[in-house]
């Protein structure tokens, strides 16, 4: 088992949304609705990316999104023919997805799907999505997406638990697959988390992989996921 192969980079964020209460109160643990729209940017230097969502909640655990999302790339991957497949320019992205989010006592769970339709300028040759990596057929193709965590709160700070991700190419095939187990610690308006675990591609050998986030919150969202 080898280790991922990646370079060490980081990611910038921003997201500015709206939203509005549809029924009940937001802060009566999940009992309520509402309806959020948002921007979103995002670069790591060599890929930007833009978002716009609308999400409705009928009740804050279940909800759906509509959204569109581009990204301009800069860049080629190392274990990639960029001349034969295309690693650079323009990907755009139309997107549904819902999401669910369950708990018990300490234990909770999350899970969201998404389905992408994606599209490519060029018409002649594949390209390739750098989030998976995974390939997509000339001109465009059809992305479905599985993120679930399964994990435990053991304190008002302190919470672990394990994460699974699922993405495939509908009419390619190729395919990526995450396992990783993770440790995630709050402090006001801080988050940080950490883990470990095992990556699998169709398009790379099985190996490790670790991840690391730090996020920082201006303002707390309605969705329940950022309380």
């Amino acid at each position: 088992m080898k280790a991922r192969s990646r370079p060490i980079g980081a990611l910038l964020t921003a997201e500015l949304g709206v939203s509005k209460t549809l029924w009940g109160d937001e802060n009566d643990q999940w009992k309520y609705g509402y309806m959020r729209s948002a921007v979103r940017l995002e670069t790591i230097g060599v890929v930007h990316r833009g978002a716009v969502e609308l999400q409705l909640y009928p009740i804050s655990i279940f909800g759906l999104s509509l959204g569109a999302q581009g990204s301009y790339r800069t860049f080629a991957q190392s274990f990639i023919d960029c001349q034969s497949i295309a690693c650079r320019g323009f990907l755009g992205k139309l997107f549904l997805e819902n999401q669910i989010i369950l708990g018990k006592g300490p234990v909770f769970f999350w899970s969201r799907m998404r389905y992408s339709h994606v599209k490519h300028p060029h018409d002649t040759i594949k390209f390739i999505d750098e989030i998976g990596p995974i390939i997509g057929n000339a001109g465009g193709d059809h992305l479905l997406e599985f993120h679930e965590i399964l994990g435990v709160k053991l304190s008002p700070q302190w919470s672990t638990g394990l994460y699974y991700m699922h993405q495939k190419m509908l009419q390619n095939s190729t395919y990526t697959q995450h396992i990783v187990g993770f440790g995630q610690y709050r402090w006001e308006k801080w988050n940080f988390l950490l883990g470990t675990g095992t990556y699998r591609s169709s398009l790379l050998p099985m190996g490790l992989t670790f991840i690391s986030q730090i996020t920082y919150r201006i303002h707390n969202s309605v969705a329940l996921l950022s309380r």
